[in-house]
């Protein structure tokens, strides 16, 4: 297909030398009497001014082409800054969202532990007074009984010390005159005594038995209730909090399909196609008598342009000008050409990866 385009493009400048050979030689069929060859220096200045007309009109061209780059790179700043400020301000909408969940999760925690501590102190003051008043309790009991021993013993004393009205004729003679004489042995005497002590002893270490017995039993009572004091707290907290919970699930439903949203932002921010850049590329490596009139494209980088061009010599041009596009262009291929008062042509492009993106 190159071959067959330099080929026609070779026809074509041909045919335009002959057309401008048969131009000059109508222009100076004229005979040479009456128009008269204008001076070399005449020639010369018009070939100055025309090549200086040329140049000047390149320059201006080029200069307005640099303007209009120039134009798009500042279009194209301008919405990467606005992109940029929208996604800072989303993020900064989600990490102000995070620290008021924070503080306000604070906040609970904190509330939550004062509870707590108050209701511990509020338990072992309960269970100081308890502890208390069973000591008092105690106390008095111990009181009690030691005075009812001392009452008992007083008595005992008593009794001994008290002697009898009447007495037996032995006992009214004096100690002098008669000798005492037992029979009993003197361990039958200590019996009861020790008896009484045993007594005593088991009796007391009845009444500590016991009264551990009672002090233990208050105790796992006490600390029954307060289990349960404290269970039914933590079922009214709890019952609370699954209340404030149920209040706060719109919230939490409503931060996270914010939070998807963000999260699809930032994806679409991350693989957002700049359509611009394609348009910069064709700006640059488009010739001045080539336009474009339709293309279609794809993100897998598949390009396919229609345009019109002045002459098959110029879609020729503009086919070299791709080939040298390095940066912009992979690969390439000329589908149609169709000739008229225009060339009109379309391209197959294969663009190099990541030219649509930053």
């Amino acid at each position: 297909m190159i071959n067959l385009l330099s080929g026609q493009l070779k026809k074509e400048e041909g045919e335009e030398k002959e057309k401008i050979k048969k131009d000059k030689s109508k222009f100076f069929s004229f005979k040479k009497n009456e128009i008269k060859e204008p001076p070399e220096e005449e020639k010369k200045f018009e070939t100055r001014e025309w090549e200086e007309r040329v140049k000047r009109e390149e320059k201006e061209r080029i200069e307005k082409e640099r303007e209009e780059r120039e134009r798009i790179e500042r279009e194209k700043t301008e919405r990467e800054r606005a992109e940029k400020e929208r996604a800072e301000q989303v993020k900064r909408e989600r990490e102000e969202r995070e620290r008021i969940e924070k503080e306000k999760a604070e906040k609970e925690r904190a509330e939550k532990i004062k509870r707590e501590k108050e209701e511990k102190e509020r338990v072992e003051r309960e269970r100081a007074e308890r502890e208390r008043i069973e000591r008092e309790k105690a106390e008095r009991e111990r009181a009690k009984r030691e005075k009812k021993e001392k009452k008992k013993g007083e008595k005992k004393k008593t009794e001994k010390k008290e002697e009898p009205v009447f007495r037996a004729p032995s006992e009214m003679v004096e100690k002098s005159e008669i000798p005492e004489v037992s029979l009993m042995p003197k361990e039958i005497i200590a019996i009861p005594r020790l008896v009484r002590e045993r007594i005593f002893i088991f009796i007391a270490g009845l009444i500590i038995i016991i009264f551990l017995f009672l002090m233990v039993h208050s105790y796992i009572h006490w600390h029954f209730e307060a289990l349960a004091s404290e269970v039914q707290i933590r079922q009214g907290d709890l019952s609370i909090l699954e209340a404030k919970a149920q209040n706060l699930l719109p919230q939490r439903n409503e931060l996270m399909q914010l939070e998807k949203k963000a999260m699809k932002v930032d994806e679409l921010l991350e693989n957002h196609i700049y359509w611009t850049k394609l348009f910069h590329f064709l700006e640059i490596y488009t010739l001045p008598d080539v336009a474009w009139s339709d293309f279609s494209t794809d993100t897998n980088g598949k390009l396919q342009l229609h345009g019109q061009a002045k002459d098959l010599p110029t879609v020729a041009r503009q086919l070299v000008v791709f080939s040298q596009a390095a940066d912009f262009i992979k690969n390439f291929s000329i589908s149609s050409v169709g000739i008229g008062e225009t060339a009109e042509f379309t391209i197959d492009l294969e663009l190099v990866e990541g030219v649509f993106k930053k």
